[in-house]
């Protein structure tokens, strides 16, 4: 089981990025189960040398923040809480123009990992 952290009424974790032999803890990830895809800050990406490229596929997200812009990349692998996913694809763009987070982990890895959340707790732990 493995501790989140709730401040200003959102749950935050770290997240650990693996990309092209370089690793980067990623923290201040909001963990957001309204979120269908997880997605990382355009800053804290190019700290591991994830770079947004003319070839990329761009998406576009709608939200409650109104609409935006990332694109897809693919990872070696992401690490959170003790959780491990090898090779899976994250967003990358810009997600808090006030820079107080660096993105959010979505249902698309919270539920690849299996992951409960037990909110009274502030845990979470795999589903068995």
């Amino acid at each position: 089981m493995a501790k989140i952290n709730l401040a200003d009424g959102l749950l935050y974790t770290s997240v650990k990025i693996y990309y092209q032999g370089r690793a980067k803890i990623i923290d201040k990830m909001v963990i957001d189960t309204g979120a269908s895809y997880s997605i990382v800050s355009t800053d804290a990406a190019e700290e591991i040398g994830i770079s947004i490229e003319d070839s990329d596929e761009i998406i576009i997200s709608v939200g409650i923040g109104g609409k935006q812009f990332s694109v897809i990349k693919q990872v070696d692998g992401v690490e959170f809480n003790g959780f491990k996913i090898k090779d899976c694809k994250v967003d990358i763009g810009e997600i808090d123009f006030g820079g107080t987070i660096n993105g959010l982990l979505g249902l698309d890895l919270l539920m690849e990992a299996g992951v409960i959340l037990d909110l009274k707790n502030l845990r979470m732990f795999e589903a068995v």
